[in-house]
């Protein structure tokens, strides 16, 4: 799960964060992109609370149980 966080963060940083996430996981849409795009960038801000983060992520269908598990 950090390691996915991890790489969110860094396609958040990217100059297209949208189609950074994307690529990262292809099944997502624009708009539930541009949602986890919205909560990387709370989270890197101080904003968002790791485990609220995953929860946000696995409800967008980013991650699954075992990826939170590993």
């Amino acid at each position: 799960m950090k390691k996915v966080i991890e790489n969110l963060v860094e396609a958040v940083k990217t100059s297209n964060p949208v189609d950074s996430v994307q690529t990262l996981h292809p099944k997502l849409s624009s708009s539930a992109a541009e949602g986890v795009v919205s909560d990387v960038k709370s989270y890197m801000d101080g904003d968002l609370e790791f485990d609220k983060l995953a929860m946000f992520l696995m409800k967008d269908g980013v991650v699954n149980q075992e990826t939170m598990e590993s």
